[in-house]
């Protein structure tokens, strides 16, 4: 699975703190590459400036069973997300941030399914067109945004890594 997420640590959580972000949603992250050995979950944490946001992206993932919203002026709460940026042993757990030089990640074989998703649109750039895909976090999912022309498609990224 294409993964262009930091790992959280506890400078990437306290960064969060000073600038105002004090909610976090947890999530599973669909993590479907070989699991690193000895890893149970794999998590990934989205970060809010307000509860009203959190609970926004919160009520979008009930079927989650490990889905929770971590409020950091809780005690109990802050001790959990200074826990989970700690890397504890069992969990990776990723931060709803992309990492530095993350278009590296980007395979031929994920452009080539790109291209494929394209064509399965029946779109038809010529050689000139440009599309260049624009990958955003939303409510924890990688989504890509393709623009043609005056088209505009954004979808969840793993219906285009799913392409056979």
């Amino acid at each position: 699975m294409f993964n262009p997420f930091c790992i959280l640590t506890p400078e990437l959580l306290e960064a969060f703190i000073q600038n105002g972000k004090k909610y976090f949603v947890r999530q599973q992250y669909g993590y479907s590459g070989k699991a690193d050995e000895g890893m149970e979950r794999h998590f990934i944490f989205t970060h809010y400036p307000n509860i009203a946001s959190a609970m926004d992206h919160f009520g979008t993932i009930e079927n989650d069973l490990f889905r929770y919203v971590y409020d950091w002026n809780n005690e109990a709460h802050r001790k959990r997300l200074v826990i989970a940026a700690g890397k504890p042993e069992g969990f990776k757990i990723w931060a709803g941030v992309f990492q530095k030089n993350w278009e590296r990640l980007i395979t031929r074989e994920l452009e080539e399914k790109i291209r494929k998703y394209i064509k399965s649109m029946g779109w038809q750039p010529s050689r000139n067109d440009i599309i260049n895909p624009k990958y955003y976090l939303y409510y924890g999912h990688l989504y890509v945004e393709l623009k043609f022309k005056k088209k505009i498609v954004r979808i969840k990224f793993e219906e285009i890594e799913n392409i056979a």
